[in-house]
């Protein structure tokens, strides 16, 4: 996944590189690359950045990922805080 780095927000750009590994992985998923698109989607999860502020779009990206590898739980209990700050919608799907 090439992207351009912004070296004065790094955690923006482990945002970044994180939604372009979901979607790598959605691709991958459409290709019927099961195996490719978990590994996607585990490798943006991973790129996530730990104890950081997170702006409403990235708790949806961080909730779409965990969506995608089977975290549901974990995926629910960041779609009910975007839905209580009054978020609907930002591209979350269920399984």
């Amino acid at each position: 996944a090439a992207k351009s780095l912004n070296r004065s927000d790094p955690a923006g750009d482990r945002y970044s590189l994180a939604k372009a590994l979901r979607l790598q992985g959605d691709a991958r998923q459409r290709l019927s690359d099961n195996r490719g698109a978990r590994e996607a989607w585990q490798m943006g999860l991973n790129a996530l950045p730990q104890g950081v502020a997170q702006m409403p779009y990235e708790t949806a990206e961080r909730a779409m990922l965990l969506q995608r590898v089977g975290n549901a739980e974990e995926a629910r209990k960041e779609m009910v805080m975007l839905g209580n700050m009054g978020f609907r919608g930002p591209g979350l799907k269920t399984r």
